[in-house]
């Protein structure tokens, strides 16, 4: 037997509560936050991954206050971000977006969202869950190479300028000839 496959029915003969411990240590391990929350505004938080703390908070301060999510949505983005949340619910649809967050210190997270909502058999929505990649550093880059692009667009600009002048005096004060 492949060691894979032997892994595989090593965990199947794990009890439950075994599982959940395995579950348990991998969710926690991961660079992102898990969240269950639910289903309905101001989406109270049921269950969130200790990575919670890379915004500054701890498991206690973000399980206390229902409103958590929804009170640290960056003001610009909050009304899209909730009417997305919303028309995944209706739409029975994965949601996947992007926006920006207030840490607890106040500074400014981008977030990536993936989840989906959960329902019960009689199609009610029983809970909503996903995962928050912080990707700030991405949107930075991003943000910097798009300034990159408009200082390089602005030279060509002027270059193309001086050519189309073309004047022994503008050829001279350029240094071109």
């Amino acid at each position: 037997m492949d060691e894979p496959r032997a892994k595989r029915r090593a965990i199947q003969g794990l009890s439950l509560t075994e599982v959940e411990a395995l579950y348990g240590s991998l969710v926690e391990t991961l660079p992102a936050i898990v969240y269950v929350a639910e289903p309905s505004p101001p989406y109270a938080t049921i269950y969130v991954s200790p990575c919670i703390e890379s915004l500054g908070f701890t498991l206690e301060e973000w399980l206390e206050k229902p409103d958590s999510w929804v009170s640290i949505l960056h003001p610009e983005d909050r009304e899209r971000v909730l009417a997305q949340t919303e028309e995944a619910l209706q739409a029975r649809k994965e949601h996947d977006f992007e926006y920006r967050v207030l840490a607890k210190d106040g500074t400014v997270h981008w977030l990536h969202d993936r989840g989906r909502f959960v329902y019960d058999r009689l199609d009610g929505p029983i809970r909503w869950q996903g995962v928050l990649f912080d990707i700030t550093r991405r949107k930075k880059a991003e943000e910097e190479r798009e300034a990159v692009i408009q200082q390089l667009q602005k030279a060509v600009a002027e270059l193309d300028a001086m050519r189309a002048e073309r004047t022994p005096d503008a050829t001279r004060a350029h240094g071109l000839t």
